[in-house]
Parts: C-alpha cells; sequence; structure tokens
C-alpha cells in the first residue's frame, strides 16, 4: 500500500487546525436566564416547565407569588434577562407597582402569559402595561372561559420576529371571551372562534416600551404544540433583542 506523502498529511493538519480555529471564533450564543413567575393559578408543572427546558440558550428560575413582587419591588431582578409573568395574582403594594414601572422605565423584557390577563383587577395602570384586561369583578362586562376548544389561530404578521416561520394553524387550548383589549395594541395572531376575543397575540407600547402579551398556554396540549412553543421561543429572544 502507498504511504500517504509527508507534504499531504501537511495539508490535512493545516486544514484541520484552520477547521478548529474557525469554530473557536464563532460567536457562541448567549444564554438567556429567565424568570417565570407564577402562582394564583394551578398548572400541569412537569408540562409547563418542560416546554422551557426544550429550549436552546435559555434557562430558568421559578418565583412564586408573592415572592415575585417583593423582588420586583426591591428591584431585585436585575440578573435575570427577562421575566415571564404566568402568575394570575391580585395582591401589590404600592412599591411593588412601582418597582414594575421602573422595570418598564428601564426597558426590562416583559413577556405575559395566558391567565396574566387577570391579574390586578383593582389597578388599572396593569391594564394599560399589558394591554388589556379579563374582566372578573365588572360584572356588567364579565369575560367568561372554556376549556379544550379548537382554536384556528390565524398569523396577522408572517415576517415579524416573533411569528417568523408559523403559517396559520390550529391548537387545542382554553378560549378567553369578552376581554378589554386596548385599541392601539399591534395584534400577532387573530382567530374567529365564537367564544374568543379576537386577538390571540399582541405587543402592547407603554410609556416607551413595547410588551409582550400571547393568551396561549392553559395546559399540555398547548406547552406540546410546535408552533406555540416557537412563538413563545421567538418572543423571548425578540423581547431581549430589541429592547
Amino acid at each position: 500500500m502507498k504511504r500517504p506523502s509527508i507534504t499531504l498529511i501537511n495539508r490535512y493538519l493545516f486544514s484541520l487546525i484552520v477547521l478548529i480555529l474557525m469554530i473557536l471564533k464563532m460567536p457562541a450564543q448567549d444564554s438567556l436566564h429567565l424568570m417565570i413567575v407564577t402562582g394564583g393559578h394551578d398548572f400541569d408543572r412537569f408540562s409547563f416547565f418542560e416546554m422551557f427546558e426544550s429550549m436552546e440558550h435559555v434557562t430558568f428560575e421559578e418565583v412564586i407569588q408573592p415572592k415575585a413582587n417583593q423582588m420586583i419591588g426591591d428591584d431585585g431582578v436585575q440578573a435575570f434577562d427577562a421575566l415571564v409573568f404566568y402568575d394570575m395574582y391580585d395582591s401589590i403594594t404600592t412599591d411593588q407597582k412601582n418597582g414594575y414601572l421602573r422595570l418598564i422605565a428601564a426597558k426590562k423584557p416583559l413577556i405575559f402569559l395566558h391567565h396574566s390577563l387577570v391579574s390586578y383587577q383593582d389597578w388599572p395602570t396593569f391594564k394599560n402595561i399589558i394591554g388589556g384586561k379579563y374582566h372578573t369583578l365588572d360584572t356588567s362586562r364579565a369575560s367568561h372561559y372554556k376549556h379544550d376548544e379548537h382554536i384556528q389561530v390565524q398569523v396577522v404578521q408572517p415576517t415579524h420576529p416573533i411569528t417568523k416561520g408559523i403559517a396559520d394553524f390550529e391548537v387545542l387550548d382554553e378560549t378567553y371571551g369578552d376581554c378589554e383589549i386596548n385599541k392601539d395594541v399591534v395584534p400577532l395572531l387573530t382567530t374567529s372562534h365564537p367564544l374568543s376575543m379576537l386577538y390571540l397575540g399582541w405587543i402592547n407600547h407603554f410609556s416607551g416600551h413595547k410588551i409582550l402579551y400571547l393568551q396561549g398556554g392553559h395546559g399540555p396540549s398547548a406547552y406540546a404544540d410546535p408552533n406555540f412553543r416557537k412563538i413563545l421561543g421567538q418572543a423571548i429572544r425578540w423581547s431581549i433583542d430589541d429592547k
């Protein structure tokens, strides 16, 4: 058998070294550290957190209310790249309200999911922060919900970074109906489901900051849905990159 020449071996070694150097110089994607706020509403914990565990370059810490609001009021959330709210909570002090407003002034990425729309019924400013409200106290316009509905979701802005690569889809999830939605929100997802509000995802502008709300995500069927997962993952990345 003819042995490879020294010159050929050197070429191979040189090419290998160049390839290794190129790989080492490639910028690694930063890991994002999320604070996931829960409390006030039961959910399938395993399925919910598995959804976040499946996201590449994402780590997270669950903070359960009232500790989350205490941390926000004490300016104790600087270590997190973004806050994801999956709580349904009503107790909040003046200092904690001011903590939310300081986060917004600092353009901290804030993503609100599903039943967070029900939070803080007695704090009018919260509706302006999140861009809408699920009404429970106003009997003249009480909102309503229904579990396990097949919801046809239409993508309003297919080129937006949050919805890029997503076509219209169907998901088994909970509907929210007769909710108040601020007129100035930028819709991302809509539906014509008769039991649902029109918008299922939007960007709200408040005090110079862009704040995201996604209505989906009641239980395992939504958590496992590849479209919902992709939208949520892209929403987190967009919220951080766009600040």
